[in-house]
């Protein structure tokens, strides 16, 4: 898989310079002489290239190996239980010629059952969790890293009914940032990101919030390991909805599919009064877009607007729109390193006015 970035001309993207980032799949019989491998892994490269715009052949590449094994190997570390099903995503530095030198920094993810965790009382006994663990070790072995350890749960919100501004029907996420010893993640610290679902009927009083939002909070919670029921937040508002709120403004097509993703710092107690930074998501054909010789016709397009506006109103925001271009390589054909069957993904910003994308620069 090619992932070509180019730089282009307004003009034309026939000269443009390339960046390529090609995925290797492979199989495990050329690490056979690195016995710190397991034979059973299933190995992903990952290989960014960096090369001329004439051949791709003497690129230099700096290689990301992604491990899934058992953890077999992992017998000998006490504080990991032996039911994991362990991946190992080593990212390999290593010369062209020879992957067998290479060294690695390993970030191992674990999926595990929350049995071993009965010993936290602050952690409900029926949450999965999910260990994310990064690990530091030598290219001979895995088995003495250090670690730090992101504990993902998922549960109920039966135990923060004693916080009455979280409403009783959400679907809660956390996700622990444990900091731990190698040996134990029973003392560690946590840093809670607590993921909130939730209707839209608590925002009724936000006269600029349409009543048929899909709203989903993302919450940070600075808490002491003990409780996380006095945490300060942080949301972070995704709002999904249609466009009939948009048709007082002319430079937004009305068969636009839109996502807002609202930023709210608000107070523990209420979200009702928060100010927001505002990421509109706008899908549309090429149809504006006829003046500008440049552009082809039958592109889709996907409108990435940023809008910075007040808490109030949407209406008079400024953008700033990054337009992705899907075309295929019949304008390539002048580079003989270009196979002809590519296909191309440009992704071009573009600076317009709140008025109109059609006069954007590029």
């Amino acid at each position: 898989m090619l992932q070509t970035k180019l730089s282009c001309s307004s003009n034309s993207p026939r000269h443009a310079t390339n960046k390529t980032l090609m995925f290797l799949k492979l199989s495990t019989s050329c690490y056979k002489r690195n016995s710190h491998v397991p034979q059973t892994l299933h190995v992903m490269l990952q290989t960014k290239l960096s090369c001329s715009s004439k051949s791709p052949r003497h690129a230099t590449n700096e290689t990301l190996m992604f491990l899934k094994l058992s953890t077999s190997c992992y017998k000998r570390n006490s504080h990991v239980p032996q039911t994991l099903h362990v991946t190992l995503q080593t990212k390999l530095s290593c010369s062209l010629n020879s992957q067998r030198h290479a060294t690695n920094e390993t970030l191992m993810f674990l999926k595990l059952s929350t049995s071993c965790y009965k010993r936290n009382s602050h952690v409900p006994q029926s949450l999965h969790v999910m260990l994310q663990t990064k690990l530091s070790c030598s290219s001979n072995s895995p088995r003495h890293a250090t670690n730090e350890t992101l504990m993902f749960l998922k549960l109920s919100t039966s135990c923060y009914k004693l916080n009455s501004h979280v409403p009783k029907t959400l679907h809660v996420m956390l996700q622990t940032k444990l900091s731990c010893s190698s040996k134990s993640p029973r003392h560690a610290t946590n840093e809670t990101l607590m993921f909130l679902k939730l209707s839209t009927s608590c925002y009724k009083r936000n006269s600029h919030v349409p009543q048929s939002l899909h709203v989903m909070l993302q919450t940070k919670l600075s808490c002491s390991s003990n409780s996380l029921r006095h945490a300060t937040n942080e949301t972070l508002m995704f709002l999904k909805l249609s466009t009939s709120c948009y048709k007082l403004n002319s430079h937004v097509s009305q068969t636009l599919h839109v996502m807002l993703q609202t930023k709210l710092s608000c107070s523990s107690n209420s979200l009702r009064h928060a100010t927001n930074e505002t990421l509109m998501f706008l899908k549309l054909s090429s149809s504006c877009y006829k003046r500008n010789s440049h552009v082809p016709q039958t592109f889709p397009f996907m409108l990435q607007t940023k809008l910075s506006c007040s808490s109030k109103s949407l209406r008079h925001a400024t953008n700033e729109t990054l337009m992705f271009l899907k075309v295929s390589t019949s304008c390539y054909k002048r580079k003989s390193h270009v196979p002809q069957t590519l296909h191309v993904m440009l992704q071009t910003k573009l600076s317009c006015s709140s008025n109109s994308p059609r006069h954007a620069t590029n």
